[in-house]
This record gives structure tokens, sequence and C-alpha cells, in this order.
């Protein structure tokens, strides 16, 4: 069979059941991608696309300790990161005397736990030190967090609380430090003062 009439057939084939975006060279033309591709959210110091990214809102608040005082962090992004969340369902369990096993009543969704591994970099021989002060900073403040992020935004989480972090060196990574976080999903609760009229 000739060659071309091969690359033919299995050019028919590979468009009757869908495989076209897998066989450019046999159809002759570049490689094409869905319109549905995702595009990505910005680009690293490298030039290589960023997926997903998480941004901390920058806020004033007031700090206590040890005498009021007004402080604020800039907005903190991780382009290195991995994500990891969990949620649980409240459920009481009850016990009754004769009856095996529990009565189970459930209560309500409980607050996602989520988990940020991130990296921040430096450039070589270099460690990122203001980097990394303006993150204890932010982690420090004893404020609820805003934050965007496309995969905690489309769980529902929008703000975050700072439960524990930890800041700790590896071996032959001057240049980088990796951080790991974990907070808690918040839900702004806005209040409102009620005013009373006295009636003389």
């Amino acid at each position: 069979m000739p060659v071309i009439q091969t690359i033919n057939i299995i050019s028919e084939l590979a468009t009757k059941y869908g495989l076209q975006y897998t066989s450019p060279l046999l159809q002759g033309q570049k490689t094409t991608q869905p319109d549905n591709t995702d595009t990505p959210t910005s680009h690293s110091p490298l030039g290589t696309p960023v997926f997903t990214n998480i941004v901390f809102k920058g806020t004033p608040y007031i700090d206590a300790t040890p005498y009021p005082t007004q402080l604020s962090f800039p907005d903190i992004e991780f382009q290195t990161v991995l994500l990891t969340v969990s949620q649980a369902k409240k459920i009481v369990k009850t016990e009754i005397q004769g009856r095996n096993g529990t009565v189970k009543e459930y209560i309500g969704m409980d607050d996602y736990h989520i988990t940020i591994n991130a990296i921040i970099n430096g450039a070589n021989y270099t460690y990122p030190w203001a980097h990394v002060n303006a993150i204890k900073q932010m982690l420090d403040a004893p404020i609820p967090i805003a934050v965007e992020c496309k995969y905690l935004n489309a769980l529902g989480i929008n703000t975050v609380v700072v439960e524990s972090y930890q800041i700790g060196q590896e071996e032959g990574k001057y240049s980088q430090q990796k951080i790991t976080i974990s907070c808690i999903s918040d839900i702004p609760i806005l209040l409102q003062q009620l005013t009373t009229k006295t009636i003389a």
C-alpha cells in the first residue's frame, strides 16, 4: 500500500475518533489545542507559566501588644505553591444502652483546613530576607486574611486564619526558603449596632 494512502487512512481514523490533536505530523499541520485550555495566571521570573498561585491581600490592622499600634503588610504572593484542602462534617454521636453503634446527629460542616507548601526563591547565593520578613509579619497578624487563589476561591474559600507555620532550612538550598502554612477558612461576620430611642 502506498505511503500517502496509508497516511490518509490514519488521518481519517484520527479525525473520526477525535484523535486529531495527537497526530499533527500525520495531518501535516501544527499542533492545536482545544478552546477550553486553561490560561496561566502569571509568569515566573524565569518566564515559565504559573497556573496556580495564591495572594494574601495586604490589610492594615491594630496590634494590641504591648500597646495599640497600627500595622500593615503588603500583598504576599506565592507562585511556587502546593495546596491541600480538607473538610470534615460536624456530627454528634450519642450512645444508647442496649443498642449497637451510636445515633448520629448531623450538625453542619466544619471549617476547611488548608495546608500551604510554598517556596520563596532568591538570587543565587542570596537569601530572600525581605520576602521572608514580609511573610513573617503577615503570618503573625492576628486577623483573618483575604486570599486570591483560583483553586481556593472555586471551593468557596475567600478568607483564611493562620493557625501555625513552619520555616525550616534545607541542605544546599541557601537561596530559597520553604514555608508550610496551616490555616482554616473563615466567613466574615458583619456586626450591626442597634440604636434605641428614648421616649420622653
